[in-house]
């Protein structure tokens, strides 16, 4: 009988046509170090960071590597691995430096500017970029919706939080909608 009972929901959303899609655990992890939740502004974000961080449930489209959260531009993967580490500095309210860091020696800097919608500050978190997709074709449509936000934890790190909405028409009748969330660590040096 219990069998029976765990194929009504999906029976009814195959009629209904309507479908879910669901992903990892969103919550942040338990094993990490707490986020600081105190407001923050610029300067709060300064620092030097290691460029590849700890992904935790990444996904294809979220960078373990600093560098590229922050759009530094590489040759090939190999000049990105290369990079040891990411030096944030506030030059003002309205204008970060960011410098990509190879044996002690800068190799890429580049200059962002609030203004320009390339980072913001809410709260306590440092927001970048939000990443809009949308794609069609015969057989249907996606909507993507990807965002991505820094905090820093309790010690000092750089916490991504990245979140993805995603909404389709599969045969351009069967609606499915879902989200998740993937954590991205990166250590303060």
């Amino acid at each position: 009988m219990r069998r029976s009972h765990s194929l009504i929901l999906p029976i009814v959303m195959l009629v209904s046509g309507c479908g879910a899609l669901s992903g990892y655990d969103y919550r942040y992890p338990r094993d990490w170090h707490a986020r600081t939740d105190a407001p923050k502004h610029c300067a709060s974000f300064e620092g030097e960071y290691v460029n590849k961080g700890v992904a935790r449930y990444a996904s294809q489209s979220g960078s373990p590597y600093l560098a590229i959260r922050f759009g530094l531009q590489f040759d090939s993967i190999e000049t990105l691995e290369e990079v040891e580490s990411i030096r944030i500095a506030c030059k003002s309210e309205n204008v970060l430096l960011i410098e990509a860091i190879s044996t002690g020696s800068v190799v890429q800097s580049l200059e962002i500017e609030r203004s320009a919608g390339t980072w913001d500050i809410e709260g306590s978190r440092m927001l970048l970029p939000t990443l809009n997709l949308s794609e069609a074709d015969e057989l249907g449509g996606v909507l993507k919706y990807v965002s991505f936000s820094l905090s820093i934890s309790t010690v000092g790190a750089l916490i991504g939080e990245q979140k993805s909405h995603i909404g389709a028409l599969a045969l351009w009748s069967i609606p499915m909608a879902g989200s998740q969330t993937f954590w991205f660590s990166w250590a303060q040096l």
